[in-house]
């Protein structure tokens, strides 16, 4: 059985005006990572553009959070885990 394993990056509010690219380039960031990997299963990319530090003020942090709850999610995986 594979890990199920969740991206996630926080991104600085400079990238709002080039959100779809940035968005883009995590999520191919994290599906070529895993892709063909025989332990891992990706389960999807979570990105926050926000200046906030407040989980409770970042929406895909939240989603992320309760998709772990809901035991869809085995491990998460962040470029920078001083986001997490």
């Amino acid at each position: 059985m594979k890990i199920r394993v969740a991206g996630y990056a926080k991104l600085a509010k400079l990238w709002e005006k080039n959100r779809e690219q940035a968005i883009s380039y995590h999520t191919e960031y994290f599906e070529q990572k895993y892709q063909n990997n025989e332990h891992y299963e990706l389960i999807g990319v979570y990105v926050d553009i926000t200046g906030a530090r407040d989980i409770r003020k970042r929406p895909e942090m939240i989603r992320l959070l309760s998709d772990c709850i809901n035991g869809n999610v085995d491990e998460i995986v962040a470029q920078t885990k001083g986001y997490l």
